[in-house]
């Protein structure tokens, strides 16, 4: 398996977190679950850009957008 999906995979994961710690973190008020997030946040821009060594920003985009999505929801 190429090492770019897994990237994007674990940038996706991280994605997916990152938007349920936002949803739980009732504004600001919550800092443990802010912290998480906003870690989470981090950890899938730098996987995102590693991935981006080995896809195009517009393939890389639409499957990081749709893992995320799937993750999510």
């Amino acid at each position: 398996m190429n090492i770019g999906i897994l990237f994007l995979l674990a940038s996706s994961v991280c994605d997916a977190v990152w938007n349920i710690c936002l949803k739980q973190s009732k504004g600001i008020t919550d800092w443990v679950v802010n912290i998480i997030g906003i870690s989470f946040l981090l950890i899938g821009i730098i996987t995102f850009k590693k991935a981006l060594a080995h896809f195009p920003l517009s393939i890389a985009t639409v499957i990081w957008w749709g893992g995320s999505l799937v993750l999510t929801t």
